[in-house]
């Protein structure tokens, strides 16, 4: 309006509403009209109110001085005159201007044609979706590729080549199917004395139809092609790159009380303090780059360290991805070769290549107790012990890093390891709510006073203008600076994308794009064809690319690849990564180099990256079992993503990351379960509800109603199927669901199912493991004497094997589970010598199999019978010893009930004092 952008017209309907307004200013609109268009699935009387409503909302968000929206009880209209700019009424009379010129006036059709393409930044209001838009849209759509073909032969006709194909450029970009646009493109290059441009365009054309239709260019390019083939390579007059390109990184404007803020971190840890600085705030903002000038001024002094890691938003990060990273950086590899090989052995769990570089250590074994990772984490905790000091780590994007990586930071800044490090981590914010894993870390560091919180705010109009200055290289006009501020608000990422959009425009400063996507779209429409196309591809592998993988991917030969990418490096769209690896500049670029895609083009290119990926890696394929199994789902490919989701579920396993393991076999079932109802699908799936429960037990619980759907669904399958293999697995499974929620008596059915089929299969651990469980559900059914003669019966059997299914809840060894609960059975039946005992029994069993969690439950059990004795100090000195054990290897529902039982044996003891502290204890 006037001068400034309109931007407080920020809901869909309301930008609905005022779009169609605006665009059919010429009548006014009658507000029955109005309301079925907007609520066409709404009642008459209740599509009238939303439209006043609607209304009134816009007036409040229109200038005060506006008059130009006038509405009466029956129409609305929007009256236009020179105080309101309207891209699309300007780029028609534009295209009217060029059409009505006269034939021998080609500068005055130029220019309108120019002025034309100029205007056009992007597909009519893209992001709505109303039926009455997309016409208009089309039509538009339509009208900008006439100006660009026409603008095309104008300097074709002028012997203007390189504006010729920038103009020819944005064709095949807005169309990569029509051959025609190709043809034009082509045929500039070649008269521009670049035959290998030429060819890459034809090539270019021919991977985009085979790709997308099966066909082949037709005639006329072939022609064109043997034409081209024919040719001499003459000195070609390249298009112009813009003037910062390849250029040095622009400096970092502003930041300064939050550099000095960095600055002082930085000497708190060389004094051997640990410290971790979060950098926060929004997308664009600056935060990698602070942490950047930070990482480099270390780097730079020899007798510091320091390595960095970035976490991704694509489908599929393993855990401890970023940990991965780091522990992969040259300083750690020196570090590694000073641990014990146990240490090691731990380490190849997330680094695989350990094992090939020490071939005397064993492969680690899958361990699915979590509280085995404490194995894993001081592995890592001693390698960055070890490490020398002071040590910077950089962890960019930690709104999108597994829950397990912020696990082991924590054991990191527990340790005394951490002495000597300062972390820095880079967040969104409004992406790491309350529930998310970085809140949990940020809570406890802060407690610790070992927190830096550095909120980064959107540059100042004077700031603004510096970096403004600094892209452009020289002093800009007042105006466009005042424009950009409004439109940019400040924000460092799109104030650079902005100027640089600019730039490669026309030359000249000009009016700033309303929306910074589009600034970034105009941008990747300068690309070369085949630097679009790897800027899509690069894209859609999601993460950091090497050179082999690109190779592989796109099957081009090492000159054209090396070509396209210098281009994307000079463009400042990629940067390097290390040795042979790259990565997007800023992810924003990467978000709208994949949107550009089209839906099929994008299942071929995860095609193509996965294919790629196998080759490279060959028959070791798990360390990227998580990309495949994400790429092949991108293309399409079911069963493939399902089997490499199946692999990176057993890498995660083996890493004790049972909620990751959890969530890719998810994601493998919803694959499986859009099968046609087959038996083949009904063993696959089976198999993966296998594989799932556990995972779903150890990360959410016994209880959670998705523990009990997924063992009542295996049941299900391996019934209609008639498999008794799992059996035992998926009943002890959906009684485990059941007891806990208190639902006995179906608990109950479940058990004894459980006894039946281990007889029926003459399987002795499984029929020790029925009566177990059978003998607890009747145990709190209070059918105690039926629960002991089954408590007996698996006592009895228990020098056997336990079934492995029963380790989720009672161990590795049932039997000392048994001989706890007989303890009880006796203590209820006023047996308390015998019950005794039996309880030193179980206790006495635990301590010879020496696994923690057997002990835990053994103790447990043991203070709670003396606490129904009245033996508070023996039951005092069982729970604190239980406590102990739980709370060093993460049982909590176990410490639970070994800190309550304290509490209460404490305040029968003494005094009600003891017995409140407990329970604080415990609430905290």
């Amino acid at each position: 309006m006037g001068k400034d952008l309109l931007t407080s017209v920020n809901t869909n309907r309301m930008r609905s509403l005022l779009a169609f307004l605006v665009l059919h200013n010429d009548v006014p609109q009658s507000r029955e009209h109005l309301a079925y268009l907007l609520w066409p699935g709404s009642s008459e009387a209740q599509a009238r109110t939303n439209l006043r409503q609607l209304l009134h909302n816009l007036r409040r968000t229109l200038p005060v001085d506006c008059s130009l929206l006038v509405a009466d009880n029956h129409t609305v209209h929007w009256k236009t005159d020179k105080s309101c700019s309207i891209d699309v009424m300007e780029f028609k009379a534009a295209v009217q201007a060029a059409a009505g010129s006269k034939e021998s006036d080609l500068a005055a059709a130029r220019k309108s044609l120019e002025e034309a393409a100029r205007l056009y930044q992007d597909d009519l209001l893209p992001d709505l979706y109303d039926e009455w838009l997309e016409p208009t849209r089309t039509q538009l759509r339509q009208q900008f590729a006439d100006v660009l073909t026409r603008l095309s032969r104008l300097v074709e006709t002028l012997g203007e080549y390189p504006a010729g194909i920038l103009h020819a450029t944005r064709l095949v970009a807005l169309d990569p199917l029509r051959e025609s646009y190709y043809q034009t493109l082509m045929r500039l290059h070649m008269r521009n004395h670049d035959r290998s441009s030429a060819l890459r365009v034809y090539h270019q054309c021919l991977r985009a139809l085979q790709r997308e239709l099966g066909v082949s260019p037709g005639r006329s390019m072939q022609e064109m092609l043997r034409e081209a083939l024919k040719s001499e390579e003459l000195a070609a007059a390249p298009v112009e790159l813009p003037p910062y390109a390849a250029t040095k990184p622009l400096p970092l404007v502003g930041r300064r009380m939050e550099w000095e803020r960095l600055q002082d971190c930085w000497r708190r840890v060389t004094e051997g303090d640990a410290h971790f600085a979060l950098i926060m705030g929004d997308p664009g903002i600056g935060k990698s780059r602070l942490a950047e000038k930070l990482f480099d001024s270390c780097a730079r002094n020899a007798k510091n360290t320091a390595i960095r890691a970035r976490c991704y938003f694509a489908q599929g990060q393993l855990a401890y991805g970023p940990i991965t990273e780091l522990l992969r950086a040259e300083p750690m590899r020196a570090a590694r070769t000073q641990l014990p090989l146990p240490q090691l052995a731990e380490l190849a769990r997330v680094v695989p290549e350990i094992l090939v570089e020490n071939p005397g250590i064993s492969p680690p074994q899958p361990l699915t107790e979590s509280w085995q990772r404490l194995h894993l984490y001081e592995a890592m905790n001693t390698a960055f012990r070890k490490v020398s000091k002071p040590l910077l780590l950089v962890i960019d994007d930690l709104q999108w890093c597994d829950r397990h990586s912020f696990e082991w930071l924590h054991s990191l800044f527990r340790s005394g390891s951490a002495k000597g490090i300062l972390a820095v981590g880079t967040a969104r914010m409004e992406e790491t709510q309350r529930d998310h894993a970085l809140t949990g870390l940020l809570g406890e560091l802060r407690q610790a006073g070992q927190l830096s919180e550095l909120a980064l705010n959107p540059l100042s109009v004077e700031e603004t203008e510096a970096l403004a200055a600094e892209v452009a290289a020289h002093k800009c006009d007042p105006a466009f600076l005042k424009s950009l501020y409004k439109t940019t608000r400040g924000n460092p990422l799109f104030v650079v994308e902005t100027m640089r959009a600019s730039i490669e425009g026309d030359g000249e400063q000009r009016s700033v794009p309303p929306r910074v996507q589009a600034v970034i779209a105009a941008r990747f429409a300068q690309l070369s064809p085949a630097a679009y196309e790897l800027a899509g591809l690069a894209a859609t592998i999601g993460r950091p690319f090497s050179f082999e993988l690109l190779a592989k991917a796109t099957d081009w030969d090492e000159d054209s690849l090396s070509r396209a990418l210098e281009e994307l490096w000079q463009r400042r769209i990629i940067d390097g990564q290390g040795a042979a690896v790259y990565d997007y500049t800023h992810d924003l670029l990467r978000e709208v180099a994949n949107a550009e895609l089209s839906p099929i083009r994008r299942r071929s290119l995860h095609q193509r990256i996965a294919r790629a990926l196998e080759e490279l890696h060959g028959p070791e394929p798990a360390g990227v079992s998580v990309q495949l199994a994400g790429h092949y789902e991108g293309a399409g490919m079911a069963g493939q993503a399902i089997r490499f989701y199946g692999v990176a579920a057993s890498v995660a396993k083996q890493s004790f990351a049972d909620a990751e393991s959890a969530d890719l076999m998810r994601r493998a079932l919803r694959l499986c379960r859009e099968f046609p109802e087959t038996a083949k699908r009904d063993h696959e799936e089976l198999e993966l509800l296998l594989r799932l429960g556990p995972s779903l037990v150890t990360t959410h619980g016994y209880s959670v109603p998705e523990v009990g759907e997924t063992y009542h669904r295996g049941l299900e399958l391996s019934r209609r199927l008639k498999h008794t293999e799992h059996l035992f697995a998926l009943l002890s499974g959906a009684w485990l669901f059941h007891i806990v929620r208190g639902e006995l008596e179906q608990s109950r059915m479940l058990a004894q199912e459980c006894v039946d089929c281990a007889r029926d299969e003459g399987d002795v651990p499984q029929e020790m493991g029925g009566h177990f469980i059978l003998g607890t559900s009747l145990f709190h059914l209070g059918r105690l004497a039926a629960s002991r003669e089954q408590i007996e019966l698996a006592v009895s059997s228990s020098e056997a094997s336990s079934h492995p299914a029963l380790a989720l809840f009672a161990g590795p060894d049932v039997g000392v589970f048994s001989r706890a609960y007989r303890a009880h059975l006796l203590c209820q039946s006023g047996d308390v010598d015998a019950a005794v005992i039996k309880s030193d029994e179980a206790v006495l069993r635990a301590r010879e199999v020496a696994h923690p969690f057997t002990l835990a439950i053994a103790l447990d059990y043991a203070a709670m019978l003396n606490v129904y004795r009245y033996e508070c100090g023996l039951a005092l000195v069982l729970a604190e010893e239980a406590a102990a054990i739980c709370g060093k290897h993460g049982f909590a529902y176990y410490r639970a009930v070994a800190e309550i039982l304290a509490g209460w044996a404490t305040g029968m003891e003494s005094d009600a004092s003891g017995c409140v502290d407990s329970t604080a204890d415990l609430m905290r």
